[in-house]
């Protein structure tokens, strides 16, 4: 079931820092130091899930890998909802090259709106990617940011971008659906976060050791200027409370 957040888009801005989070930098870097063998192409990190942003997937298949703390939890065998769901990773083909066809053709008959109520199956439903991976499970990182953050976190990953990436322009989900969050780690020189708003562009250069509130039901995309590879974490929460404060309406 996905609960429907209160407020929406329009209640806030388009990007922000988030008050009150003095992540751990130190812990967050370390632990992404320790793990090198774990980096993954997108299609490979996200089994299934590619298929909520299909071309998103396809632009950022070279110049974007990923280091997942958290997966797809298994799916309790029910069928309900669409003719057309993906519930388990074993629908999902195992090479990259295959699964990038897949994430093609599904999209394709799979509904916008079956995936965001939930009835597109148990992958496409990002409240179901919170299972911690082994070696993150009760380690300090995931104690660092179950605390860092007021509401529930329901997926986080290491994400590293190649200079000259780009993540073209795209749209997401509305804050009614969820709240994303990124924490720049490394790597930020010349990097563009822009968002489109009413005919209007908007480009934002996110700081190390911050702790930010992306604003994604607007069209958004990145270009990655810089020299140096950029790393950053970057999850989603099942809850408004850390960005209230922010709201733009009151």
């Amino acid at each position: 079931m996905i609960p429907k957040l209160e407020y929406n888009k329009r209640n806030f801005p388009l990007c922000a820092e988030m008050p009150d989070k003095n992540p751990d930098m130190d812990l967050i870097s370390s632990f992404l130091e320790r793990h090198p063998d774990k980096w993954l192409d997108t299609f490979a990190a996200h089994p299934g899930i590619t298929i909520a942003t299909p071309e998103v997937a396809k632009d950022t298949f070279v110049g974007i890998d990923h280091l997942a703390l958290t997966g797809p939890s298994k799916h309790d065998g029910r069928q309900t909802g669409e003719a057309y769901r993906i519930d388990s990773p074993d629908q999902v083909p195992e090479g990259s090259e295959e699964r990038a066809a897949y994430t093609e053709q599904m999209s394709k008959v799979v509904t916008a709106k079956a995936k965001l109520q939930g009835r597109a199956g148990h992958l496409l439903n990002e409240y179901n990617w919170g299972e911690p991976a082994d070696f993150y499970k009760d380690s300090d990182l995931q104690k660092h940011l179950t605390e860092l953050f007021k509401a529930p976190i329901i997926r986080v990953k290491y994400s590293k971008m190649s200079p000259g990436s780009v993540i073209n322009p795209h749209i997401d989900y509305n804050t009614t659906y969820a709240v994303r969050f990124i924490i720049p780690i490394d790597g930020n020189e010349g990097v563009e976060n822009v968002f489109y708003d009413k005919g209007e562009k908007h480009v934002y250069n996110l700081e190390h050791g911050k702790v930010y509130f992306l604003n994604i039901g607007y069209k958004h995309a990145v270009f990655h200027n810089g020299p140096n590879v950029r790393r950053y974490l970057i999850g989603s929460l099942g809850g408004q409370q850390d960005i209230l404060g922010l709201r733009i309406d009151k």
